[in-house]
């Protein structure tokens, strides 16, 4: 059976009649439409064989006992304050989804288990829950922060606010523009053909395909994939460090571009070939939208061209230049995209892609909580064989985290 292909960018993305969202159904909720992002991570979580991650885990650690009066306090403030985390999602009878703003239950510290028991069933019930569970355990607070309801960012911005309430800080004024207006607005861009001209682009850039990335696996692929991950986590010394540092004031670089295209680099040493593609994250995020949570991150795809005498400073200007263009073009959501290209084919949510890079500034949601000690963990959203997040701390070291498919790969493997 051929699946439904997406639309067009001058068809609609929803089928009901524009008149029906922001409408309050039986239930009293005011509807709003779901982004393509959140679309496809929706059935990415109704998936029952999937053991992907689907949420970002945040553990907060005081040096002693914390009273639970205060993170409930803390909770209700934070939700009252970001109408995702008072939403619930559905599955509408001709297939598409929608959100219904404040009708899930209130934000609540879980009153039996811990994360670990809960982790391998991932039980959000969408349909009635936020997209949030919050466990106490003596003086360890663990968040699981399911991913159609927030990026990365959003989480240190969670963070942030929860911290500060339970410190007693009065809470941020509430924020005019919400996520589910900007949805709102990337649809109705989609449906009037405003972003035709970035379809255009990324459909030349990606559309006539691209062989998969020939790296040495230690196990062979198979039609179904778990996406399990696991993850090796090293430092760059002080003298790399220095070296690098060093090598950005030269060339006028950034680090996450020499770092990416070191990257590249590596990737062309263990597969041979010339041509690589490699998705990387946009904020996605207007400066209005700065302290909103919401799932506003939307994947970009390079493409580089590397040959055995190119010189690294040719390569990292082709780094610069890659991101130049897709930056132009980042309005366009992924998940669109990515209808688009297997419109044609069998598997749905086939990447056009098998490695990705991501940069993150760890440990800046910690600094100004004093003694607390901040972890945030991300999943393997991105659902690729390898992924690779950089990120520099607040001391100013950098972290290289390797992110592999367990199913294709051995530690050991991903170690050398």
């Amino acid at each position: 059976m051929r699946k439904r292909p997406w639309p067009t960018p001058e068809c609609s993305m929803d089928k009901r009649p524009p008149s029906d969202a922001g409408k309050r159904p039986s239930s009293g909720a005011v509807v709003e439409l779901v982004s393509p992002g959140q679309r496809g991570l929706w059935f990415l979580s109704q998936l029952a064989h999937t053991t992907q991650r689907l949420h970002i885990r945040v553990e907060l650690r005081w040096p002693g006992a914390i009273e639970r009066a205060r993170i409930a306090q803390a909770l209700r403030a934070v939700q009252a304050r970001h109408p995702i985390l008072r939403s619930t999602f559905h599955r509408l009878a001709w297939g598409d989804i929608e959100q219904r703003l404040d009708s899930a239950a209130p934000l609540l510290l879980e009153s039996a288990g811990d994360y670990a028991a809960w982790a391998g069933r991932q039980d959000f019930d969408l349909e009635r829950q936020p997209g949030l569970k919050v466990w106490l355990d003596g003086a360890t607070l663990v968040l699981a922060l399911h991913r159609i309801v927030a990026d990365a960012t959003s989480a240190g911005i969670l963070v942030d606010e929860l911290l500060g309430g339970i410190a007693g800080a009065p809470p941020p004024a509430i924020a005019t523009h919400t996520f589910h207006r900007h949805a709102a607005r990337q649809l109705a861009q989609l449906s009037a053909g405003a972003l035709a001209a970035d379809d255009a682009y990324w459909m030349a850039k990606l559309g006539p395909g691209a062989p998969a990335l020939a790296l040495a696996l230690d196990r062979p692929r198979t039609a179904l994939r778990t996406h399990a991950d696991a993850q090796v986590v090293g430092e760059l010394d002080a003298a790399l460090a220095a070296q690098l540092q060093a090598f950005c004031a030269r060339y006028a670089a950034r680090p996450v571009q020499v770092l990416r295209a070191a990257f590249a680099v590596l990737l062309y040493r263990h597969s041979a070939q010339a041509t690589l593609r490699m998705a990387t994250l946009d904020a996605g995020r207007p400066g209005a939208l700065a302290g909103v949570i919401g799932p506003f991150e939307n994947i970009l795809v390079s493409s580089l061209t590397l040959a055995g005498a190119m010189r690294f400073a040719a390569l990292l200007k082709a780094v610069e230049e890659e991101d130049a263009a897709a930056l132009a073009h980042a309005a366009l959501p992924f998940e669109r995209l990515l209808e688009r290209l297997n419109a044609d084919g069998f598997q749905k949510h086939e990447l056009p892609f098998q490695a990705a890079f991501v940069w993150r500034r760890h440990g800046l949601a910690a600094r100004a909580h004093g003694d607390v000690e901040v972890r945030i963990d991300e999943d393997h959203a991105l659902r690729v064989d390898l992924l690779l997040r950089a990120g520099e701390r607040a001391d100013g070291r950098h972290v290289l985290t390797l992110a592999y498919a367990c199913a294709l790969f051995d530690r050991a493997t991903a170690v050398a």
